[in-house]
């Protein structure tokens, strides 16, 4: 009882989980002391932040350890929904080389004009809005209930060698970048 008492006072449960939470989360103790004086307009000393930690280290580790697998389990199924997208893509990619031939030989023979025939062939060399919007929405999906950060420089460039790779169709170039990418998440599940 004496790790929950502070200047007279008891923690109460809902403050000890408050305090345990931030715990989990790997805040510093001092960090912990000054956010909880905000939220409950009382002082509690790093000390007492470090005897709950002591108290309760069991059930801290095992919770640690499920945010580390839930992230690692997180970017296998990123990396998964990611092929799967690729998979598709390149089902699609084919179709439109199909497609492309079709309106290649429409337009030798004459069976449409120029003009159509550019317009047509628009349309299936060039990414939609909606494409691009559905790559985005199914790789940062991970970050439900989460604002999702700027880009960085970083993100913009993986984004722009995703683009190009699927502009250019080369199924080995999608690949790395997607790699590069999911590695990079897997490293910092936190982020």
């Amino acid at each position: 009882m004496l790790y929950t008492v502070f200047m007279g006072k008891t923690l109460s449960p809902n403050e000890q989980r408050w305090v345990l939470k931030r715990i989990t989360l790997r805040m510093p103790h001092r960090h912990i002391a000054r956010d909880f004086e905000d939220k409950f307009g009382r002082p509690i000393s790093p000390v007492t932040v470090a005897r709950l930690r002591k108290r309760h280290l069991l059930a801290i580790t095992s919770a640690q350890s499920q945010i580390v697998e839930s992230a690692a389990i997180d970017a296998a199924a990123l990396k998964q929904q990611s092929y799967r997208l690729l998979e598709r893509k390149m089902g699609n990619a084919e179709d439109d080389a199909t497609e492309l031939d079709k309106l290649r030989s429409q337009f030798q023979r004459g069976d449409i004009d120029e003009e159509v025939y550019k317009a047509k062939r628009k349309l299936y060399s060039e990414l939609t809005v909606t494409e691009l919007t559905n790559i985005a929405n199914a790789t940062f999906s991970h970050t439900k209930g989460q604002e999702a950060p700027p880009p960085s420089a970083t993100d913009v460039a993986a984004m722009q060698s995703l683009v190009e790779g699927i502009k250019s169709g080369n199924p080995v170039a999608l690949i790395q970048v997607l790699n590069q990418t999911i590695t990079s998440v897997g490293e910092n599940p936190g982020a």
